[in-house]
Order: C-alpha cells, then structure tokens, then sequence
C-alpha cells in the first residue's frame, strides 16, 4: 500500500513510514497467537478539503461491484468543495496485498461511483478507501474506509 499512502499524503515524505508505525500500535489486535490487522486504522488519505455527507457503499453480489453514494450537497444546501474534485477509491484484497488499486471515479457533483471487483478477488477479503482531491490536486480529504462482508 505504500504507493497509496504516499499518494494520499503528498509532501509528506514519511507518511508510509508513519503509517507503518500508527498500524503497527493501533490495528494489530488480539492476543498472541491470534492476532487480526483492523484495516479501518488506516488513513490512506488526509487533507482539510471536506467530504461530502452522507457517504455509502452497497456490494452488488450479482455484478460483482460495490457502488458509492454521497449528497453533493451540504443538509443546508450549499456546496461543500467544488463540483469538480475528484473521487479517488483506493482498492485492496487482503488475500493479494501486492493488487492495490487507487481508481479515479468520477468527480464530487455526480453523487456516486462504482467499482468492478477484478474476478479472482474475494468480497470478503476487499477493503475501500474513498477520498477527493480539488481539481488541481492541491487538496485532499481524509479517506472514509469501507469493507465487504
């Protein structure tokens, strides 16, 4: 995942590094010997642009695709970002951890995005991180974390 975070932590030459030492005190859980690694811990992206509200994933199991919903819009009706900041997901399967996708999907006005699962790929072993840059790739937000079940 190391390309992943270093992309969603632009300017920050240690944000892999970092990242190892957060997971390696924060997402190991359990005890000896059955230690489990909570993905969620992972923040593949983070910045001070806004996400939009409201943020879903919905796993179509016939089609093999998860599919992203948000609101555009703030509950107050104005624009939280601009309309055209791009939508990143990044994917990964934790059976093949050298498969990591990060995927441009659409832009913030459209409201959704969707991604194919790759057919050797298990649902239950893919995890998602969705985050948006500006336009211009100056601003990121933090990444929201989603898992298949």
């Amino acid at each position: 995942m190391n390309k992943a975070i270093t992309r969603g932590h632009p300017g920050d030459p240690n944000a892999y590094r970092a990242m190892v030492g957060k997971a390696y005190r924060e997402a190991i859980e359990g005890e000896y010997p059955d230690f489990t690694f909570n993905y969620s811990k992972i923040q593949v992206a983070s910045g001070r642009l806004p996400l939009p509200d409201e943020i879903r994933m919905e796993y179509h199991r016939e089609a093999r695709e998860a599919a992203f919903t948000w609101d555009p819009l703030h509950p107050d009706g104005t624009r939280v970002g601009k309309g055209n900041d791009r939508v990143f997901v990044v994917c990964f399967n934790t059976a093949l951890p050298l498969e990591v996708k990060t995927l441009q999907r659409g832009f913030r006005s459209a409201g959704h995005a969707s991604i194919p699962l790759p057919r050797k790929w298990r649902p239950a072993a893919t995890c998602f991180w969705l985050y948006l840059t500006a336009y211009n790739f100056e601003n990121l937000s933090n990444s929201v974390f989603f898992a298949l079940s």
